[in-house]
């Protein structure tokens, strides 16, 4: 029998929220295709609104007017995974290996706004909740940010 420890949160309700809500306001009406299946997660929905925050602003911030992103989901036994691809230029192996607060790349090529802090804060969420987040991205093709977060299994 699997224990609930601390808060759980429904994954579905709060990506779609928080893809409406960027998309909105990188006015890129039509630029997330969300496929989920549902499940509760193991942390507060404040910290999972965060992290999906910081991801798909990425996503959007990084890759260009007209360019999809897809938000993807599956269940496993004691996790899900969610993926977020994006079509946008890119991250280096380097620059993957470096991800840390306060680091921005390329900083002289590509004006950003904000300190760095976005992709080392979703990471360390995810983290301390006892997942994990991978990135695999191919420079001027695009990016994949993969979260597993532990899951609330129901007993059987």
């Amino acid at each position: 029998q699997q224990l609930r420890t601390g808060a759980s949160t429904t994954v579905t309700d709060i990506v779609q929220s928080v893809a409406a809500e960027q998309m909105e306001f990188f006015e890129r009406p039509e630029a997330i295709r969300i496929s989920l299946k549902n499940s509760f997660i193991q942390m507060s929905s404040l910290y999972f609104t965060k992290i999906m925050e910081e991801l798909i602003d990425n996503a959007l911030k990084f890759s260009a007017a007209g360019s999809k992103i897809d938000i993807s989901g599956e269940l496993h036994d004691t996790n899900m995974s969610i993926a977020i691809r994006d079509e946008g230029r890119g991250m280096s192996a380097s620059q993957i290996s470096k991800v840390s607060g306060f680091r921005q790349f390329e900083r002289r090529f590509f004006e950003q706004q904000g300190a760095g802090l976005g992709l080392y804060l979703a990471k360390s969420l995810v983290e301390i909740h006892g997942g994990s987040l991978s990135i695999e991205s191919t420079q001027n093709v695009g990016t994949t940010v993969t979260v597993q977060l532990p899951r609330v299994v129901e007993p059987m």
